[in-house]
């Protein structure tokens, strides 16, 4: 088991009940802790911000390891990354992009 620390932004943290930082013991990979986290209307994290190719466009979720740059999770296969103790894990709402000039 490794201890991360997850954190819940916008409709995330609502939908987990309106925590915004926990730390949270799991074996696995990413996908193993959305799998573990529920939702206060008892789904998966998993289920709300993951379909079959990936990240849902309306959510985000990002990896930080130690002073590494932090990564955006898109793909199924990224989610398969195992976490180590002390990863960073932020769930949140895609910003929208604004194009112009």
């Amino acid at each position: 088991m490794v201890k991360v620390t997850v954190i819940a932004m916008g409709s995330v943290r609502e939908a987990l009940g309106g925590w915004g930082t926990r730390t949270v013991e799991v074996t696995g990979s990413v996908k193993d802790l959305l799998l573990t986290l529920k939702t206060k209307e008892g789904k998966t994290l998993y289920e709300l911000m993951v379909d079959p190719d990936g990240t849902k466009d309306r959510y985000l979720i990002r990896w930080v390891r130690g002073d590494l740059r932090p990564s955006n999770l898109i793909y199924q296969k990224d989610l398969e990354m195992q976490l180590e103790d002390g990863d960073r894990i932020w769930l949140l709402d895609n910003p929208p992009v604004i194009i112009g000039g």
